[in-house]
């Protein structure tokens, strides 16, 4: 990684680590922080563009971040991709996402549990929000919902 880039994100990682994003952090999610750091390394290592899509996304981390998947106690990137805590695809944006409802935030939970969904954010950290915080920062609360 050119030394530029690395400089980038270590700042990014530091700026999120002090700002944080004002929601409690997403603590019993620690895949999805993961998620955000190697997301923003994607960008990083391509001058700033967003993934073209999942298989992109996860070529990238097998090729040139696999040792972050083992460091992060992730058994694979599949593993990565899923929540936690209701078990199912994280909904990540990607390249051609035109009309992506959450400013900020590079994955959430489709449905989360508890009224809580757990989100990415592009800084490389991981926050929670609740289902009526999570509707309102969406333009119409249903477009959310899709994968």
């Amino acid at each position: 990684m050119p030394t530029r880039a690395k400089i980038g994100l270590l700042l990014c990682m530091l700026w999120a680590w002090l700002a944080g994003c004002g929601e409690h952090a997403a603590d019993a999610q620690p895949g999805l922080r993961l998620l955000s750091v190697l997301y923003g390394q994607y960008r990083a290592a391509h001058r700033g563009q967003l993934p073209a899509n999942e298989a992109d996304f996860k070529r990238f981390i097998v090729s040139e971040r696999a040792e972050a998947l083992k460091q992060g106690g992730v058994s694979s990137v599949d593993e990565l991709f899923v929540s936690d805590r209701d078990h199912k695809p994280l909904v990540i944006r990607y390249r051609n996402d035109r009309q992506w409802p959450l400013e900020g935030v590079v994955a959430y939970e489709q449905e989360g549990a508890d009224g809580v969904r757990h989100i990415a954010t592009d800084l490389g950290g991981a926050a929670e929000l609740t289902d009526e915080q999570f509707n309102s920062r969406t333009a119409s609360g249903s477009n959310a919902s899709k994968g």
